[in-house]
């Protein structure tokens, strides 16, 4: 900064908080598995904490994924993945654990019904690169949210990545 000069503000975005979670499921024996009840204590835990939940994948391979809108969605949703990590552990006796991504961005109207997403990761794709228990989180709103404990991940993806720890 030049002397004299005033600080530059930071540009707050215009539009609202959306926070997109992708998680999948492996047994604590490092195979791939899934129990109806893992993933039935994921949808339980996301949707009693306001998410709008999605099932996709296959039978053996399910995937269940979220959405999470307005103030602090991020957090919300990072929190959402950490009670769900804690349900699933308990629903199936530490025998499933969860993985997946959280990617928080903004919901920018562009015109009378129409939104774009901007700063948003593909959380389903950031989901397949996390390792068995880990949480990434994607996308640049994170680095407005100071409740959040993470740290860097090295990953070759245009926005920052980081691995979730915990909430402060």
């Amino acid at each position: 900064m030049a002397v004299g000069s005033a600080p530059v503000p930071v540009e707050e975005p215009v539009g609202e908080a959306c926070a997109e979670v992708s998680l999948r499921f492996g047994s604590s024996a490092g195979r791939d598995a899934c129990r109806p009840e893992a993933v039935m204590a994921a949808i339980d835990a996301l949707a009693g904490l306001g998410a709008e939940v999605r099932l996709a994948g296959t039978d053996a391979h399910p995937t269940v994924e979220a959405s999470f809108q307005g103030r602090h969605a991020c957090v919300r949703a990072a929190e959402a993945m950490l009670v769900t990590d804690h349900n699933v552990r308990a629903a199936t006796g530490n025998r499933i654990i969860v993985s997946g991504a959280v990617s928080a961005g903004y919901l920018v109207p562009e015109m009378p019904g129409v939104t774009r997403r901007v700063d948003l990761l593909a959380a389903g794709r950031l989901a397949e690169r996390a390792a068995p228990g880990q949480i990434l989180l994607g996308g640049s709103a994170w680095e407005r949210e100071l409740r959040v404990d993470s740290l860097p991940a090295r990953m070759s993806e245009s926005a920052p990545v980081s691995v979730l720890r915990g909430l402060r």
